[in-house]
C-alpha cells in the first residue's frame, strides 16, 4: 500500500516540479569531447608554444647525452649508465611544469565555466589530460630516445623500448601533478 501511495504521489508531481536528471546540462560524454577538443585547440592555436616545447625537449635531451656520452664499457660504466637513465628520467618528469602558462591562463576559463554550471570538473580534468597527452608523450620520447642513442645505452629492441614506455609514462604521470 505505501508503494502505490509513493507511485501516485510521483504521478501527481507535474514534470515541470520534478528536479532534474542532471546537474549539468550536457551529458557527460559531450562535456568531455567539447573540453578536450578546446584544450588541444588552445594547444595547437600556439605554434610557437608546441615548438618551443619540443626543441626544450631535444636540447635537454642533447645536453644529458653529452654529459654520459664517454660511458666506459662494461662494469665501470654501470654508475654512469644509471645516472644517466635517472636524470633524464627526473628531467622529463619535471619538463611538463615549464607548461604552467597554458594551464594557468585556462584556470579563468574553468573558474567561471565551473561556477556557471556548464560541466563537471572531472570531465575538465580528463578532457585537458587527453588533449595534453599526445604533447607530452611526444616530447618525453624526443628527448628520453636522445638521451638513450647518445648515453649509448643498450640497443636491444626491448631495453629500448622499455626506456621509451617509462619515459612516456613519466611524462603522463609528471602531468597529472601540473593540471
Amino acid at each position: 500500500a505505501a508503494a502505490a501511495a509513493a507511485a501516485d504521489t510521483a504521478a501527481a508531481v507535474p514534470p515541470a516540479a520534478r528536479p532534474p536528471m542532471h546537474r549539468y546540462p550536457a551529458s557527460y560524454w559531450t562535456q568531455f569531447v567539447v573540453l578536450c577538443r578546446r584544450s588541444f585547440m588552445a594547444q595547437m592555436r600556439n605554434p610557437t608554444d608546441v615548438a618551443s616545447r619540443t626543441l626544450l625537449s631535444t636540447w635537454i635531451g642533447i645536453i644529458i647525452g653529452l654529459v654520459f656520452v664517454a660511458n666506459p664499457p662494461g662494469p665501470y660504466g654501470v654508475f654512469h649508465r644509471l645516472a644517466a637513465l635517472f636524470f633524464s628520467m627526473e628531467l622529463f618528469q619535471l619538463l611538463p611544469f615549464c607548461y604552467m602558462s597554458l594551464y594557468i591562463a585556462d584556470r579563468k576559463f574553468y573558474a567561471a565555466d565551473v561556477a556557471g554550471g556548464l560541466y563537471h570538473p572531472a570531465a575538465y580534468y580528463l578532457g585537458h589530460t587527453a588533449a595534453a597527452s599526445p604533447l607530452i608523450a611526444l616530447n618525453a620520447l624526443i628527448g628520453g630516445l636522445t638521451v638513450y642513442g647518445l648515453a649509448n645505452l643498450r640497443y636491444t629492441p626491448a631495453a629500448v623500448l622499455t626506456f621509451a614506455g617509462l619515459s612516456v609514462l613519466g611524462g603522463l604521470l609528471a602531468l597529472q601533478l601540473v593540471v
